[in-house]
């Protein structure tokens, strides 16, 4: 599974080819799913929308031609955070009739993970609904027990600063 990013008010799956088809050329079977975007949602409906393809990409995995038991779900940018959040807070892929133990593991590219305050103008009413308290925040729930993550950022990216994967 990829999920794009585009500070949650951008994107959609038809411009993901780029990532999608190198993958499948290798062999591997990659879901490009849409999800809502502020502001037709803030926080976290694009969560419960990515735990509802990652399920269902679960389910059909096996007609798809992938296994099962080795799903990870990938991302970047906010992408990225949504793959994080899936793999880390239990309760958005819960809520989609699936536990975060069925993931492989987690990789995001150039995520924000650990952002607060939020200043950014734009992110703010994104993330209205719990403001800048950590409910909102990728590392508020490691646990020890979540799927494995392989985290991935450049040193000198400007919109995702590397303090925010760190």
């Amino acid at each position: 599974m990829f999920l794009y990013g585009g500070s949650w008010r951008t994107g959609d799956r038809e411009t993901y080819g780029f990532v999608a088809t190198p993958l499948a050329a290798r062999g591997a079977v990659v879901v490009v799913p849409d999800y809502r975007l502020y502001p037709e949602v803030a926080f976290p409906g694009f969560l419960q929308d990515n735990a509802q393809a990652v399920a269902w990409a679960v389910a059909h995995a096996g007609a798809l031609g992938a296994d099962p038991q080795r799903v990870f779900v990938v991302g970047h940018s906010a992408g990225a955070y949504n793959a994080a959040m899936l793999a880390l807070d239990g309760r958005w892929l819960a809520q989609a009739g699936l536990d975060r133990a069925r993931l492989a593991g987690a990789v995001g590219l150039a995520g924000p993970y650990d952002f607060l305050p939020i200043t950014d103008p734009d992110i703010i009413p994104v993330f209205a609904p719990v403001g800048d308290g950590p409910a909102s925040q990728p590392v508020s729930y490691v646990d020890g027990h979540n799927p494995p993550l392989l985290l991935l950022a450049g040193d000198a990216d400007q919109r995702v600063r590397p303090r925010n994967t760190r």
